[in-house]
């Protein structure tokens, strides 16, 4: 008898897993140009931050202490931006999962690889071996400010980096927000689900976190003017938030034993052409490798496993 979940019991169980469970692959096809997608995601965000704006001074009357602007603020952006929300054009169960900001990127006219044919490096899996990557896949990965990354990098940036924010105690105490960030990695946004242990996702978390701390500060783009209103004084731009830590070739992930075999076996039958192409992009992905470390720093718990000491590949074509 056939233990394969049916396709009502998937769309069930999806339902139920976080919004943040998906995983992202930058490593297939690395040397295929994509546009940047900096232009149209900008112009995103700062439509929502102006609603967001607007909502805020509306409801709280351009009269409120500056903590509890930023509380209603922060609250606001997170609901416009990081609300569950689904990528209908990548098809029935690969639509799941996303938050506003996320399925934005999935769906807007911008240059994307987005693996719904599950041509990525963990398409060789079954759902016994990681019932997230071989039912919806992973999610796409676009070129942004210069960094490769997936598009639930930025729904980590908007929803984790909220959750940093209240599970800090609206940033009076970073470290729990940091160990209980390491702690979902390791549960149902990660190994738990995916059988991956994201420290990109990690990093992406923690420089939410600092977007929504450092709102109505002299760094912030967005400030009380004098007349208590809070105003945009400059527009948010990706290039201030986003970093090499964001790309999970440069940041590599811990796997699971299943996803690890299964991810062996597709290198393998792919050695030829992936190490044809790392001669080509290695020497300078190495360069930018070397610069993460001090980019991390902060990204993780005490309760995080250890970080992989070089990029995949290096071992690999050594072989």
């Amino acid at each position: 008898m056939s233990l394969s979940p049916t396709p009502f019991a998937i769309v069930l169980l999806l339902a139920a897993l976080p919004a943040l469970a998906y995983e992202t692959d930058q490593l297939t096809h690395r040397d295929r140009l994509l546009v940047d997608a900096r232009g149209p995601a900008n112009q995103e965000v700062n439509r929502q931050l102006s609603l967001a704006v607007a909502h805020t001074n509306d409801r709280l009357g351009c009269d409120a202490s500056a903590e509890s602007t930023r509380r209603h603020l922060a609250t606001e952006i997170h609901r416009l931006l990081a609300r569950p929300t689904s990528a209908p054009d990548r098809g029935s169960f690969d639509s799941m999962g996303f938050g506003a900001y996320g399925a934005f990127l999935e769906r807007a006219p911008i240059a994307r690889r987005d693996f719904v044919d599950h041509s990525d490096i963990y398409g060789g899996l079954k759902p016994a071996q990681s019932f997230i990557l071989a039912s919806v896949g992973v999610c796409s990965t676009i070129r942004l400010a210069g960094v490769l990354m997936g598009t639930d990098k930025l729904d980590h940036f908007f929803g984790q980096g909220y959750d940093y924010l209240r599970k800090s105690h609206w940033g009076r105490f970073p470290i729990r927000a940091t160990t209980w960030g390491t702690s979902t990695e390791l549960g149902g946004f990660g190994l738990l689900t995916s059988n991956v242990f994201s420290f990109a996702d990690l990093h992406a978390n923690r420089r939410g976190f600092a977007f929504y701390d450092g709102l109505l500060s002299e760094e912030s783009g967005i400030r009380i003017g004098d007349s208590g209103c809070v105003e945009i004084v400059h527009p948010f731009d990706w290039v201030d938030w986003v970093d090499d830590a964001y790309d999970e070739v440069l940041n590599p992930s811990i796997y699971g034993q299943h996803v690890s075999i299964s991810v062996a076996r597709r290198k393998e039958e792919n050695r030829s052409s992936l190490c044809a192409a790392y001669q080509r992009w290695g020497k300078a992905a190495r360069a930018r490798r070397s610069r993460v470390a001090k980019l991390v720093v902060g990204d993780t718990g005490s309760n995080a496993p250890p970080r992989p000491t070089e990029m995949d590949l290096d071992r690999f074509c050594r072989k």
